[in-house]
């Protein structure tokens, strides 16, 4: 993993077809101990990485292609991420639970990456319809639960960017099946009751309401 890691810490346009025969060549190897970590750090990059993002997602998707053992990998650490999304109360630094926390809230401050990124391995068929749905109706729960709430309106825009860029980025994929999520948009959109909508999130949510 230290070899991956130097490799993807210069990863480019430029590097895009050297870095990707290289894992080639350690996958052909059989090895398939690092698939995790190396997936893992692939979702962490693309999301803390905007201008990557989508060279990346042409990575781990072509090489999916390649190596179908990556699939499984990237399914379930697609599932896991998913938690990216969530509030959690902070639990007590001596319990158990602190670390992973602690890891989960270092991966929340670029949920919006991870938005993309989500959105550019759908496009390229390596995610499914149900899974950018999936995905939404999980940022809608959370905006739905905190623009009622107040002083939470950073988050509220936060969660609206994170959906927006979602469905943009693979709106030719969604399109056909957007049907049942748009209500949830256009009931996210309602100012009433809802302290912490502010108008860019309102906006952002009407943008997607005129895309879709």
């Amino acid at each position: 993993m230290d070899r991956i890691r130097d490799k993807m810490n210069k990863f480019s346009a430029l590097t895009y077809d050297a870095t990707k025969s290289w894992l080639s060549q350690l996958l052909d190897s059989g090895e398939t101990d690092f698939l995790t970590d190396f997936v893992t750090l692939v979702f962490e990059k693309a999301a803390a990485e905007p201008p990557f993002c989508a060279l990346y997602a042409r990575l781990i998707t072509e090489l999916c292609a390649g190596f179908p053992q990556l699939v499984a990998e990237l399914r379930r650490i697609f599932s896991e991420f998913m938690d990216i999304f969530l509030e959690a109360d902070e639990p007590d630094v001596t319990a158990a639970e602190y670390k992973a926390f602690l890891a989960l809230r270092e991966r929340r401050r670029y949920r919006r990456g991870y938005a993309a990124f989500i959105g550019e391995v759908a496009k390229l068929r390596a995610l499914s319809v149900e899974d950018v749905s999936r995905t939404c109706n999980v940022i809608l729960d959370q905006l739905m639960t905190q623009k009622i709430q107040e002083e939470k309106g950073l988050l509220c825009e936060e969660y609206a960017d994170c959906l927006t860029v979602l469905m943009k980025s693979c709106a030719v994929l969604i399109r056909p099946s957007v049907g049942p999520i748009m209500p949830r948009v256009k009931t996210a959109m309602d100012r009433n009751g809802s302290p912490s909508l502010t108008n860019k999130a309102r906006f952002a949510l009407m943008d997607l309401s005129d895309m879709f």
